[in-house]
């Protein structure tokens, strides 16, 4: 499974991603027996996003973050055969990083005309907006899309979509 989640940080340096999403989302997954892997619009270390504290302070949850981000592959290396389903994690950075992103565009749609899962949480279903099939058909026309957005991240754009 490939576990997409956003590359940028808010403003304020708090992560962009849904911690507590991503967090179950694994458990479940290792509960399933399920391999996946981290990806996200840019690559490589998330890290610097997260809260900087002690090594003696940081939670168990932190560090379960910490890892899951340190090495994320970049949307641009990843191959639709490597995985059988894809998972949009929101969060709020998740609106400027997947909505307009060709590369999630792309990956997402070779999915679908695969007919390979393709799932979202919260605002990670923005991914899925301006996705095209083979045929150059939206994935989601004539579909019911809920987005769960955060606070203070309304879009009456994506209310239009």
């Amino acid at each position: 499974v490939a576990l997409v989640v956003p590359s940028t940080a808010e403003s304020d340096g708090k992560p962009g991603l849904d911690q507590d999403g991503m967090i179950s989302t694994v458990k479940a997954m290792r509960a399933a027996g399920f391999d996946y892997h981290v990806i996200s619009p840019t690559g490589g270390n998330l890290c610097s996003a997260l809260p900087q504290s002690s090594t003696a302070q940081r939670d168990v949850r932190t560090r379960n973050i910490e890892m899951l981000l340190s090495s994320t592959k970049a949307l641009s290396e990843v191959k639709t055969a490597w995985y059988a389903a894809i998972f949009l994690i929101g969060g709020s950075t998740a609106m400027g990083d997947f909505k307009n992103n060709k590369e999630l565009r792309e990956l997402v749609g070779r999915h679908y005309d695969q007919n390979l899962v393709i799932l979202g949480v919260c605002e990670g279903v923005i991914g899925l907006l301006q996705v095209v099939d083979s045929q150059n058909k939206p994935i989601v026309k004539s579909r019911r899309v809920v987005v769960q957005l955060s606070p203070g991240n309304e879009d009456s754009k994506i209310k239009e979509q």
